[in-house]
């Protein structure tokens, strides 16, 4: 009798346990340096039982299209450790904790709901010895006993961290192997990506002589990073250079400023680079895969490369955050994610763009890094200290650099609303290319219905757009500040840290000390002050102060810039007006630093699969997301929208489907409960998904490249139907 692993394609268990071990050679021939004997043979032991349950009398007629109501499954990997003799595997293993950490991986290698041992005992007798016995072909003895071994499990505890370690680079592997393997065709998802360019060379080419800064990367590449540079310093490239064309991990805030460098390394550096965040679908609609030069339907090829990158197989990944630092809540789901990062190097850019909360969960992710054997460097225009001390076991090495220019900002700081000086403003903008960024959108939104009648240029830059038209706008304004006309851009935080813009002067409501100074960073970002003319105008009035900004740190941030005021503010003052902010003795008492130091504590103290992976989603930003469908854009694309609802209902090819719909949504943050909304339905608009319909008026116009984008406030008016 054949035995089946898999339905579509029909594969038999040998052929994909065989798929499974010859992606784990592959990565051996790549990688073996970076695993210890010890984990090369817990692997490939995990590799080869992990499928062994799928023998199973029930699976093997479900894959036949038989549905036996009266039987509920077991998991496979709950059966397929039966299989696992002790004795015979210590003959290969050096210990019993090595076996422990196989029989976890097996069992563990899919997320399913846990089941009663007596349960299962129960199922392997009745449905899967007599298969087992078949396939062998000689009588089996089921090894009933693992199932004590399984931690987390019945009446078993958790692991501890030391035992974790070692089975997030098994189970992990294991993974990753697993479902390059799972593909439809052989090969089509390579296990790593080899890259096809050094990026190195490239660098020295395009440059020819290296920045104080880039040097430093290069010469500390084998070790663990932190610096301290100004915009304009050259970290991009110097964070290139440290990673010496290793696999490497490109970590941003947001994913303006990830599409940003990632279009960058793309067009400069190197060609096969990935993307991820959670609208980065569209950018693998065009590539031409070079692993299927046989299949051709694109929609195929898209989904691969994005298979690809969801793996974390490229030679270099730009990301968000959220993409790889879920691992730090130890859940089931995250260890290959992990176990990548033994092998890799992985950057953090503009550290302080980051929650407390959010902070401490990417320290306690590096910590995790070093403690898994891999590499991190923080490239960041500011760095508390606390975050060094919490550091210090990790032998970080320490370095600030200076901007080449000192001398590029003079401020003033104004004891009222911006928006009082619009029509000083607009006279500026005749003659000048101005940067406005406000705290919120709902601010934005305000202050640029106040610039309508302007002459001039004024564009509005904000996260609640539709994706395709914020992009219009982000090519726009990059243009427009590289360009000759004058004229205003008002945005907020999202121009912060990656976007190519240089502006003139710059007017923004006061935000903590460290968002300031990014701030600072798109005015003048390569040229002398030579007149010293006031360029940076501060403006004290509250915006989005304890939604957005903790309120001690906007007060001890104004009282540390207030010294400043009508003077040149020099890069090093610049350092020292942060840490006189962040100075360790001071924050302590602060309501930040018990916030950050509360979130790495708890992370700390948490036990391996404590949290599961929705939990891990919610925790990582504590900001419940939602996408917005307005009315406008329903009404304007019906057709399309329903076809995909209706296909979404069949079950099939959902995540293509997702990120199709995905193109006529809008995310935003929910910061009250949703029935709390007057102009967005309580009810999703798909079931199982975080999509609603909105009645919120969305303004834009896509030839002019002008409109507020989507006014929370404010209803859609009928007559903009018709």
């Amino acid at each position: 009798m054949t035995f089946y692993a898999k339905s579509h394609p029909l594969m038999t268990l040998d052929e994909h346990t065989q798929m499974v071990e010859k992606k784990y050679d592959d990565l051996l021939e790549t990688m073996r340096l970076y695993f210890s004997n010890d984990e090369i043979k817990m692997i490939k032991i995990a590799c080869h039982y992990h499928d062994i349950g799928k023998i199973n009398q029930i699976f093997q007629e479900k894959l036949q299209g038989k549905i036996n109501k009266n039987n509920e499954e077991i998991p496979h990997g709950y059966l397929s450790i039966l299989l696992l003799n002790y004795e015979n595997m210590i003959k290969i293993l050096n210990n019993k904790e090595c076996f422990e950490i196989v029989l976890n991986a097996i069992f563990y290698h899919h997320k399913r709901n846990d089941q009663e041992n007596e349960k299962i005992e129960k199922f392997a007798k009745n449905y899967f010895q007599k298969n087992i016995n078949q396939y062998y072909g000689k009588e089996i003895e089921l090894e009933l006993e693992n199932l004590q071994e399984i931690y987390n499990h019945y009446k078993k505890p958790f692991m501890d961290n030391d035992f974790w370690y070692q089975y997030v680079i098994v189970k992990g592997i294991l993974n990753k192997c697993d479902w390059c393997a799972s593909a439809s065709i052989d090969e089509e998802i390579p296990i790593e990506v080899k890259g096809e360019e050094s990026i190195n060379n490239k660098i020295v080419e395009r440059f020819h002589s290296l920045k104080p800064l880039q040097q430093f990367m290069k010469e500390h590449r084998n070790d663990n990073v932190a610096l301290i540079a100004s915009t304009g310093g050259g970290k991009t490239e110097g964070a290139l250079l440290w990673l010496n064309d290793e696999k490497g991990f490109f970590t941003l805030p947001m994913k303006v400023s990830a599409n940003s460098i990632f279009e960058r390394i793309k067009e400069f550096y190197l060609s096969n680079v990935a993307i991820l965040h959670s609208d980065c679908f569209r950018f693998y609609e065009d590539e031409k895969n070079i692993y299927l030069d046989e299949i051709e339907q694109a929609e195929h090829d898209k989904l691969i490369n994005y298979q690809i990158a969801k793996n974390l197989s490229y030679p270099l990944t730009v990301c968000t955050i959220d993409q790889i630092f879920k691992f730090a809540y130890k859940t089931l789901g995250t260890e290959h994610i992990l176990a990548t990062m033994r092998y890799s190097k992985v950057i953090v850019d503009e550290l302080q763009s980051y929650s407390p909360e959010l902070l401490a969960t990417i320290i306690y992710g590096l910590q995790l890094i070093h403690k898994i054997g891999g590499k991190f460097a923080i490239i960041t225009a500011t760095l508390p200290k606390f975050v060094l001390e919490d550091l210090k076991e990790c032998h970080v090495q320490f370095q600030s650099f200076q901007h080449d220019i000192p001398d590029r900002h003079k401020i003033e700081i104004i004891d009222k609303d911006l928006k009082e000086d619009v029509e000083k403003i607009k006279e500026v903008s005749k003659h000048k290319k101005v940067l406005i960024i406000c705290n919120t959108v709902a601010k934005a939104q305000e202050i640029y219905q106040m610039f309508q009648d302007n002459k001039t240029n004024v564009y509005l830059l904000h996260s609640r757009f539709l994706k395709k038209d914020r992009e219009l706008i982000e090519r726009k304004v990059i243009n427009f500040s590289n360009g000759n006309e004058n004229g205003i851009c008002i945005s907020t935080q999202i121009v912060e840290a990656s976007l190519d813009i240089d502006f003139d002067v710059l007017y923004t409501y006061m935000s903590s000390v460290d968002s300031l100074i990014q701030r600072m960073g798109r005015i003048y970002r390569n040229r002398r002050n030579d007149s010293h003319e006031t360029n940076i105008y501060i403006y004290t009035k509250r915006d989005g102060i304890g939604g957005v900004y903790d309120p001690e740190i906007f007060k001890e941030s104004l009282q540390a810039i207030r010294k400043y005021n009508h003077q040149i503010f020099l890069e090093e003052e610049k350092l020292k007006c942060i840490d006189e902010v962040y100075d360790i003795k001071g924050i302590k008492e602060l309501n930040y630093y018990n916030r950050y130091r509360k979130k790495l504590e708890n992370l700390k103290g948490t036990r391996p699969m404590e949290y599961d992976s929705k939990d891990a989603n919610d925790k990582f930003r504590d900001i419940h997301s939602v996408k917005l469908i307005p009315d406008i854009i329903l009404n304007k694309h019906l057709d399309e929208i329903m076809q995909i609802v209706d296909e979404l209902k069949e079950g099939k090819n959902k995540n293509k489907l997702v990120f199709a719909l995905d193109e006529y949504c809008i995310n935003y943050n929910l910061y009250k409960p949703i029935y709390k909304y007057e102009y967005i339905d309580h009810q999703s608009f798909v079931e199982g998904a975080q999509i609603y319909l909105t009645h919120c008026l969305y303004d834009f116009d896509e030839f002019l490249l002008q409109g507020q984008g989507l006014i929370i406030d404010k209803k859609q008016d009928d007559e903009q139907f018709v």
